[in-house]
């Protein structure tokens, strides 16, 4: 004879959804700086504007169960889902010999999947205790499908050896470091050791690289 069902729910939904930016994004205003005496200052916005911003829109759907057995004492859910961020609007970095700091763009397209599985019960319920334990397992991974034109990676935060940089084709999450000049001569006893400036700290160039080397 089987368990006895307290709950069996089958669950799907799909959603499109749309997300603009904040007022006074598209054109540069002017802003008040306050006065200097009897003159009144004002200011432009650092970062340079799209005219043409378009909305961010989502799309996903998802499928899920809910199931309990024996009087609700066991209790099993489970939900995938799956989500397609296009035209997500973010600010890129631009060099101060621009004369902004930044560009506001339509990033292009970043797709999310994910899992959630829960199981709980009930071991002990009576009169006077009721103990119930839950586990939860969940997974998430966001990953960069496509950028605007001239971009190949986004950079969530850096500093002045790395950061979180994620290229077009990775997931989102990584975080990546300079690369450390080394003592690329075989034949020198210093093979592969640091470069090291004057003061003792490491000589780093530029470049960013991931956990793979990638530039």
């Amino acid at each position: 004879m089987g368990p006895s069902v307290s709950l069996a729910k089958l669950r799907a939904g799909v959603a499109m959804v749309g997300n603009d930016t904040d007022p006074y994004k598209l054109m540069p205003t002017m802003g008040d700086m306050g006065s200097w005496g009897d003159q009144t200052r004002l200011t432009t916005s650092g970062t340079l504007l799209l005219p043409d911003l378009k909305p961010e829109i989502q799309t996903s759907w998802e499928v899920g169960a809910d199931l309990a057995f024996y009087q609700n004492r066991l209790r099993i859910e489970g939900t995938y889902y799956a989500a397609e961020n296009k035209n997500q609007i973010l600010n890129i970095g631009l060099p101060p010999s621009s004369g902004s700091s930044a560009k506001q763009i339509n990033a292009g397209l970043i797709s999310s999947k994910a899992l959630e599985l829960s199981f709980g019960g009930t071991p002990i319920s009576t009169s006077d205790l009721t103990w119930d334990v839950n586990f939860i397992y969940s997974k998430n991974r966001t990953k960069i499908e496509e950028l605007a034109e001239g971009f190949n990676y986004i950079a969530l935060w850096t500093d002045a050896k790395g950061g979180a940089v994620t290229w077009v084709g990775e997931e989102i999450g990584q975080i990546i470091d300079k690369r450390m000049n080394r003592v690329e001569d075989k034949n020198s006893p210093y093979y592969g050791w640091p470069i090291l400036d004057n003061e003792g700290w490491d000589s780093s160039d530029s470049r960013w690289q991931d956990a793979s080397g990638k530039e």
